[in-house]
Formats: C-alpha cells, structure tokens, sequence
C-alpha cells in the first residue's frame, strides 16, 4: 500500500514539474524575445494536456491497484480490551451458602469499529517470554509441551466472523482452583495440587505455570490481509485467594500494547 501512494505522489510531482517547465520556458524565451508572448488559450491548453496526463495515470493507478485503493476508504478496524477493570473475572456459584471462586480466567472483548467486516478471524500466541519474578530478564518459552497448534479458540468456532460494531469474546487464560482437577492428595502436602496458569492455546510447563511473570504476544489475522496485534503482562505469585476482591491483590492483568498492521506493501 505505501509503495503504492509513493508512485502516485511521484507521478505527480513529475507531471507538476512538467508543467512548471513548460511555463518557465515560455517565460524565459518571452524575455530573450519579447514578440513571444503566452496567450490564455495557450495556457488553457497546457492545462487541459497536463489534466488529461494526469486522468490517464491516474486510470492505470486505479486499474493497478483498485483493491488496494478501495481499503484505503473501506476496511475493518479491529479493537480490544480487557473485559474487567482488573484483568480478570471469576466463576462463582452465587447459590452456595458461602460463594467461593472455582476458577478465575481472563476475557478480551473484540469490536470491529471499521466499515466493512473482518472475516475468518482466528486468533494465536505469537509468543510468550517468562520470567520467575517481574524485574528479572524475560526468556522465550518454546516447546513447552506445545500442542501442534497455538490457535486460541473462540467460543463454539475456530473463526468468527466480526461484523461492523459487533462485539466478540474470547478467554485467553485460566486460573482454576487447586485439586479440582484431580483427587486432593493425603499426608504429604508436597502432593496436593496447586493452583496453576492454564494459557488458551498453549499448554505450559508446571515449573512455568505455578508463578512468575508472563507476557504473551497475540496477533488476530483476518481475511482483508491484515491483523491485530496486542500483548498481554499477566504477575502472580502464585496464592490462590478465594474471591476476586482478594485475588487482585495478588494477580496483576495488563494490555500492554494493540495495534492494527497490514501485510499490503
């Protein structure tokens, strides 16, 4: 697309210099000989020659580059947002005597704020870089028991469509409570289960999952030839607390950055 803009600019500038020429030589040859005189259908006609120069350019842009052209005007324009103020909400059962969090996960709303939908939308972890605390240097995780596919799944769809101001959820990790995933251990406290981050998408080594400090890049393409871009900071120290209000206090959830970038040179 830049390169694009940049012919036409060129071209123009060409065809202005041109023009400016043709009227300095008038000028120039007026002065070594005063007879020479510019008349105003002369310069009408110069004018209607550059215009015309410029329409048929313009026809063989537009011929050229007509889908490019047209998302100049018409395109989607993807946004995303953490769902709640602190990052994250929680799964609660309000009709136990005591409501306690079974798990605590992480919702992104996604809204199409362009003119035109976003189709086959699939989300992925571009990548993911740990530490064991925030302030220490960050690695990149790899081949950490990683599934073949790092796609993170829409709710009931590997794709969405995501029309004009239409809005779409999607989780992108969980936190879930200790030992609800398999029979509490007896005797060894070593033994019991502890609470851990599940990525969607992303399987992760314990020693990776049990605390530390993430952040996790992700880029939503679509079929305009564009995507999304945006990259999550998740601190925990790895307490499970039993409410949000608690929970907060010891899992930070950041959107560090978003943007929308297009693969159209």
């Amino acid at each position: 697309m830049k390169k694009t803009l940049k012919i036409v600019v060129y071209l123009l500038i060409f065809f202005f210099g041109v023009f400016v020429g043709i009227l300095c030589q008038k000028r120039i040859w007026s002065i070594v000989d005063p007879d020479i005189k510019i008349g105003v259908w002369e310069l009408v006609g110069i004018v209607v020659a550059m215009l015309g120069s410029l329409g048929t350019c313009a026809a063989v842009v537009v011929a050229l580059a007509k889908e490019k052209i047209i998302r100049l005007f018409t395109h989607p324009t993807i946004v995303a947002s953490l769902h709640d103020e602190d990052g994250f909400d929680e799964e609660v059962d309000l009709e136990q005597k005591s409501p306690l969090a079974s798990e605590y996960f992480c919702l992104l709303d996604v809204i199409n704020k362009g003119n035109v939908s976003a189709n086959e939308c699939e989300l992925k972890i571009d990548q993911i870089q740990y530490a064991d605390k925030k302030g220490r240097s960050l690695r990149q995780i790899r081949d950490d028991n990683k599934p073949s596919s790092s796609k993170v799944p829409w709710e009931g769809d590997e794709k969405v469509k995501l029309q004009k101001d239409l809005r779409k959820e999607i989780v992108l990790f969980k936190i879930i409570q200790p030992n609800s995933t398999g029979t509490p251990a007896v005797g060894d406290p070593s033994n019991i289960d502890k609470a851990k981050l599940s990525l969607c998408g992303y399987e992760l080594k314990d020693s990776h999952a049990q605390h530390g400090y993430w952040e996790v890049s992700y880029y939503l393409s679509y079929d305009s030839g564009e995507y999304y871009h945006f990259k999550i900071a998740i601190e925990w120290n790895g307490e499970w607390k039993t409410r949000q209000k608690e929970m907060k206090d010891v899992l930070i959830v950041k959107l560090l950055r978003n943007e929308n970038i297009s693969n159209n040179k």
